[in-house]
């Protein structure tokens, strides 16, 4: 549609933009991008370029966040969050720092996942075995240990079908 990066970033509407990036991204699924890139990483080296807080909250949408939303990537231990300066890990002695495009990229492509971290005081569901039923709590610190466990669930019917699939019910 715009063959012109900077002009579409700056000129776009938010659905235009996020269309754009869906499109690509489908192209770097497949193996081709879209729009005459010849290398899966131009549409990434080029957003570098072009980072503010209307794409990157364009990106976190896509992503289901929001900007300086904190998150962990499944099979990753370090915390993350989208900023208008891109994708930013935490480094315990140095803070937040500009993590690799290709993480980014990754997470777009579905090759990385948001893992679900539930927040201080949130509603979940706890399994035990000696229980028949999945239990409500909100979640304390304490229970991260049980959480890297996987017998913390978002939803009760999550619970009940993990407790099958143990063999506990």
């Amino acid at each position: 549609m715009f063959g012109n990066l900077k002009y579409f970033i700056n000129n776009a509407t938010v659905k235009e933009n996020e269309l754009f990036l869906k499109n690509n991204i489908e192209g770097l699924k497949k193996g081709s991008v879209t729009n005459d890139y010849k290398k899966e990483n131009k549409m990434f080296e080029e957003l570098k370029e072009f980072r503010n807080e209307k794409m990157m909250g364009i990106v976190a949408n896509m992503l289901g966040k929001k900007l300086h939303e904190e998150f962990n990537i499944e099979e990753k231990s370090r915390r993350y969050r989208l900023t208008e300066n891109g994708l930013e890990h935490y480094e315990k002695f140095h803070g937040w720092d500009i993590t690799s495009g290709t993480t980014l990229q990754k997470l777009l492509t579905g090759e990385l996942e948001i893992g679900w971290t539930p927040r201080e005081g949130e509603e979940v569901w706890v399994v035990y075995s000696d229980v028949k039923r999945p239990i409500m709590r909100n979640f304390h610190s304490y229970f991260k240990l049980l959480l890297k466990r996987g017998f913390i669930f978002r939803t009760e019917e999550e619970g009940i079908q993990d407790m099958k699939d143990r063999g506990w019910l």
